[in-house]
């Protein structure tokens, strides 16, 4: 017997331990003796499983990218998960949690860069995992700058993070050992984990919680991978171009701190339509989203009316079967109508706005089945965007401020207006969206298929923040040509 092969026995059994210890810690109640024991046991023993899982990783004839990466993000939301019961201990300075978290970012960055400068090529698997881990790292660096808001939080830290390892484990189980077919491997533990997280969240917490942008990309990543193994490359079409129209809904969470610190909703129908050309080496993707959303229609003291438009456009280059990787800008107008009955706190101020202009970089990986069943997903998030957002909500400059009483009229008003505007990072502008599609191809002519677009914005140009975050479910229609 080989150390390799008596190392995967040990980790085959300790993985074994750990997904019956995680499946009775999610079962049993929150809290509870028996939730603590689990907890620990799934905690230890999933540790070590996946701690010899990337050692055997790094034997010869044992390298699988996938292994490694689902390893790493499983590691770090168990070591966070676990680290989180202590967050609610005034004595916890968070120190270790952002080392960890920091040392996880180097290694996302690693997973991307190292195998372009020794192998000169871009493995997919690595990149995308790298990509969100440092979403995932970033939002939670930002969540431990403001200790006391991860103190009041620290169940629903808890619980996500190490429901999140569960997932990344018993998905990496069933995908590895096949046994069911491969989407359903996929699927299977992201449904049932996915409803399990917000039925511990409005239990325990108390309220309805959403996953923020960390964990949603967890759950989306799955999804997204599944593309990568299944399929081939569908690049036969002789009609390289397309344009699409979708007509959908939008569910809306806005929260304006120009405004108030209410967190409003929304559903709404939302249109969009964008042109695809893809060339041999090349690929252009052009597309116009538009929603008008009334948020809070119940609230009967304060609501707010909201127009949000969107025009993107990306280019990419292939680095590999349906492999596209490039950079895109993006121009979203966020304009806002606050009300309230009698019109007596907007009179002056009816309306505030920001306007983004932004770029980063773009992801996409297209696969075909069956020669008319096609399934696209994109990721790309801002790195660098000039944002005008006046801070009081009102529609021109400081200069202009003097009258108090907004003019559409003003004169001379678009020179200042676009010189007020700021040069925001990471830290101050974020904007990450995923979209993923399915589709079929009527005799090489028309496709139709369905749509859902993840996107989560924040921009804090002048110390107010605006946030929104969209889930977008569309049915789309399309002519190749």
């Amino acid at each position: 017997m080989t150390l390799a092969t008596l190392i995967i026995i040990v980790h085959a059994a300790l993985g074994g331990i750990a997904l019956f210890s995680g499946s009775v810690a999610s079962i049993v109640p929150k809290g509870s003796t028996s939730h603590r024991r689990a907890g620990r046991i799934f905690f230890y023993s999933g540790f070590i499983s996946i701690f010899l899982s990337l050692i055997v990783v790094a034997f010869p004839g044992h390298w699988n990218p996938f292994l490694l990466s689902i390893g790493i993000f499983s590691l770090y939301f168990l070591i966070i998960g676990f680290r989180s019961s202590k967050y609610k201990n005034l004595d916890h300075t968070f120190l270790v949690d952002k080392i960890l978290t920091w040392l996880m970012a180097v290694i996302c960055v690693a997973m991307i860069v190292l195998p372009i400068l020794l192998l000169q090529v871009i493995n997919v698997v690595t990149t995308v995992f790298g990509l969100l881990g440092l979403v995932l790292c970033f939002r939670n660096l930002f969540a431990y700058a403001e200790a006391t808001k991860v103190r009041i939080n620290w169940l629903s830290f808890h619980i996500i993070h190490m429901s999140g390892g569960f997932i990344s484990i018993v998905s990496a189980f069933l995908v590895v050992n096949e046994f069911l077919p491969t989407i359903i491997n996929w699927f299977l533990p992201t449904i049932v984990g996915t409803s399990l997280i917000f039925f511990s969240l409005k239990k325990y917490v108390g309220v309805s919680k959403k996953l923020n942008l960390s964990k949603a990309t967890l759950l989306l990543f799955l999804i997204l991978i599944s593309t990568l193994l299944n399929g081939q490359d569908h690049q036969n079409n002789p009609k390289n171009r397309d344009i699409t129209l979708k007509i959908g809904l939008s569910k809306a969470q806005l929260k304006d701190d120009r405004l108030s610190g209410k967190i409003h909703h929304s559903w709404a129908p939302k249109f969009s339509i964008s042109h695809i050309e893809v060339k041999e080496n090349s690929r252009n993707h052009f597309q116009v989203d538009f929603v008008s959303m009334k948020f809070s229609k119940s609230d009967k003291i304060f609501n707010i009316n909201s127009i949000n438009s969107n025009v993107h456009f990306a280019y990419q280059r292939k680095v590999a079967d349906g492999t596209w990787l490039g950079g895109y800008i993006n121009t979203l107008s966020l304009i806002n109508f606050p009300k309230n009955p009698g019109q007596s706190f907007f009179v002056n101020n009816p309306v505030n706005y920001t306007i983004s202009n932004s770029f980063g970089p773009s992801l996409t990986y297209s696969r075909g089945f069956d020669n008319n069943f096609n399934v696209a997903s994109t990721i790309q998030t801002a790195a660098l965007s000039y944002v005008i957002q006046p801070i009081y909500g009102h529609p021109y400059p400081e200069k202009f401020m003097e009258e108090s009483v907004f003019s559409p009229t003003k004169g001379k008003m678009v020179g200042p207006l676009l010189r007020s505007g700021k040069l925001l990072s990471f830290k101050k502008f974020r904007h990450m969206n995923i979209q993923m599609s399915l589709f079929y191809v009527f005799d090489n002519n028309f496709k139709a298929g369905v749509d859902y677009n993840y996107s989560n914005y924040m921009a804090n140009a002048n110390g107010k923040a605006v946030r929104m975050n969209n889930h977008d479910f569309f049915i789309t229609t399309g002519l190749l040509y």
